[in-house]
């Protein structure tokens, strides 16, 4: 593949995070940049522990791989994309892998704090988000 490039090392690699969008008291959205040749994007959602705040997000026709790496639980809800248009929710744990397909045009995310009489209740939710970058086709040539 040629986007393996094996001369690359440390600093050329790391991201410096970039808020895209900040509610105080809520969550904080950060872009993480990718080096130009990656097929791929990342976001992180910073979300603060309270169950009253829902994000909604648009996977804009590209599916988003997720993955929540701090807190206890992420509920998704979204319509289905058949003729009824169900809502559907869905709940993932921590460090829990999920897709959301590019045919769901628009779902929510909600924190879920599992255990209200912990002394340890999460600081915060972080998910991290993957997907495919609009211009990736021009990668393979």
């Amino acid at each position: 593949m040629k986007n393996l490039k094996f001369d690359r090392r440390g600093e050329q690699l790391r991201c410096q995070p970039v808020t895209m969008k900040f509610e105080q008291e809520k969550y904080e959205e950060q872009y993480l940049p990718t080096h130009n040749l990656h097929f791929y994007d990342v976001e992180r959602l910073i979300i603060q522990s309270d169950e009253a705040i829902e994000i909604i997000r648009s996977t804009e026709n590209r599916f988003h791989l997720c993955m929540l790496v701090e807190g206890d639980a992420i509920e998704v809800e979204f319509n289905t994309i058949d003729n009824d248009q169900q809502k559907q929710l869905r709940q993932y744990n921590y460090i829990e892998t999920f897709l959301i397909p590019a045919s769901i045009t628009q779902y929510r995310l909600r924190p879920i704090i599992k255990n209200q009489n912990n002394k340890k209740k999460p600081r915060q939710f972080v998910l991290l988000i993957t997907f495919l970058k609009w211009d990736c086709e021009k990668l393979l040539d």
